[in-house]
């Protein structure tokens, strides 16, 4: 789980580009943008803002600590 050293948001990571050092920059403050482009599997294009990349992306994470096994993996419980 990465943030973005501009807006300190979380992404998941092929939402982010590395900078020096490490740091991490979401594409929409790299590109100075409201909404993102892109293509999915099937080839159909589609517009996401940042705020429900980051909303789904916290969803996704709280399911996935949610979940017993994951849960002792990533604490060491």
């Amino acid at each position: 789980m990465s943030r973005c050293i501009m807006c300190h948001d979380f992404f998941p990571p092929d939402f982010l580009t590395t900078l020096e050092k490490n740091d991490k920059m979401c594409l929409w403050c790299e590109g100075g943008i409201k909404l993102l482009s892109y293509k999915d599997d099937k080839g159909k294009t589609l517009n996401v803002t940042r705020e429900q990349v980051v909303k789904e992306y916290k969803e996704f994470m709280k399911l996935l600590l949610e979940k017993k096994n994951i849960r002792k993996i990533v604490f060491n419980l």
